[in-house]
């Protein structure tokens, strides 16, 4: 394990995340690094307009719920309740036959043949399963009818009814949001809970995450950083909503691909647990969880592992190989560096540059790892 010099690391962000609210790029920022079980670093940015942002301040996870969803599914497979090769129609006998759809030249979703092989449990937390991918399955998404959005079973329902972009298992493109609430889904459907109360029940309450929900309460609402753009080089608010904590998805469907309200004390919580277990799972399925799995189709310097990225190769410079975590569209973003035994959060809620492979994201993560010393 390599060493964080804490005080070569705050002068960097301090630098970069002030430059950054300075020039609009962001709007209020809470970072937090732990190394070793402690905590090296928090901070947190805000200028006039972001104002007070504190330990009960919340922020829209987006994709960032995805590696919660994930450690649910694993909880129910290590209790030997399901199995991550299991065909998902086990659980939703309608995707038993499935079609791949394409679309024409007039935008419009036609078929192109029978899916042959049926979607698993493993190809859904692998972003392998074709579901709700390619341009057919962004048409989809955008076609949902009213009636199947508040609730996460009818929303289920309609996407058995959709095209698939790929036969399952062999490609890989990433599934903003049917294939994860379909594994929420089948959380409610194996546990006989709803997805909310099995999360709170199994993961949120035993780690002390008090203010991770899905369904914010009246005074929670109150509680959310403002929502930040740029325009023509000045912050901005960028209001959404209430009663969505994901853009065009009511706060009662609890949507397992983003649905997610969060807290930076709480989600550091939960990558704590990723590092060392703290009994929500053991060694071997974090280990799982976070190797590569699509080894085989998915070549370059990341490959995904089960709800998160692995970095396999050095040439992305900014992580060690072998850290792993996702972000959210908002501008959340966390990784853990098994190796060095860090743990970052990164919390912004933006519509300006807010994805993953954003500039704000990798100089974090670029700092985190150049204040590393030693061999």
């Amino acid at each position: 394990m390599r060493k964080l010099d804490v005080e070569l690391l705050t002068k960097k962000v301090d630098e970069h995340i002030s430059s950054d609210i300075a020039n609009a790029f962001v709007g209020g920022v809470t970072v937090i690094v732990n190394q070793d079980g402690k905590r090296v670093l928090k901070r947190t940015y805000e200028d006039e307009v972001f104002k007070n942002i504190n330990d009960d301040t919340l922020y829209r996870l987006a994709s960032m719920t995805k590696p919660i969803i994930a450690v649910a599914i694993m909880i129910l497979r290590d209790r030997g309740l399901l199995s991550v090769e299991d065909n998902i129609s086990k659980y939703l006998p309608a995707f038993a036959e499935m079609n791949i759809g394409k679309l024409d030249e007039n935008d419009q979703p036609v078929f192109v043949s029978k899916a042959e092989k049926q979607i698993r449990i493993r190809d859904l937390l692998t972003h392998s399963s074709g579901l709700g991918s390619e341009l057919v399955g962004m048409k989809a998404w955008d076609r949902r009818p009213e009636s199947c959005k508040d609730l996460l079973e009818k929303s289920v329902d309609y996407y058995a009814e959709t095209y698939l972009g790929f036969e399952p298992a062999t490609k890989q493109m990433y599934s903003p949001a049917m294939a994860f609430d379909v594994l929420g889904r089948i959380v409610e459907i194996v546990s006989g809970k709803s997805l909310e109360d099995f999360l709170q029940k199994e993961i949120f309450i035993p780690l002390g995450m008090t203010h991770t929900t899905f369904n914010p309460t009246e005074e929670q609402w109150g509680k959310f950083v403002p929502m930040h753009n740029n325009h023509d080089g000045k912050q901005s608010f960028d209001p959404m909503e209430k009663g969505f904590v994901f853009e065009g998805v009511p706060h009662t469907c609890y949507c397992g691909a983003g649905g997610l309200a969060s807290t930076s004390e709480d989600y550091s919580k939960f990558a704590e647990m990723l590092l060392g277990g703290k009994g929500i799972l053991c060694d071997e399925t974090i280990r799982e969880m976070s190797s590569p799995q699509l080894s085989d189709i998915m070549k370059g310097e990341m490959v995904w592992g089960f709800g998160m990225r692995v970095i396999v190769q050095d040439v992305y410079k900014d992580l060690p190989v072998g850290s792993f975590g996702w972000g959210g569209a908002y501008g959340t973003h966390f990784w853990v560096d098994p190796e060095n035994k860090i743990t970052a959060i990164y919390m912004k809620n933006t519509r300006y540059n807010g994805e993953i492979s954003s500039r704000t994201l990798r100089v974090f993560e670029r700092d985190v790892t150049t204040s590393l010393i030693g061999e």
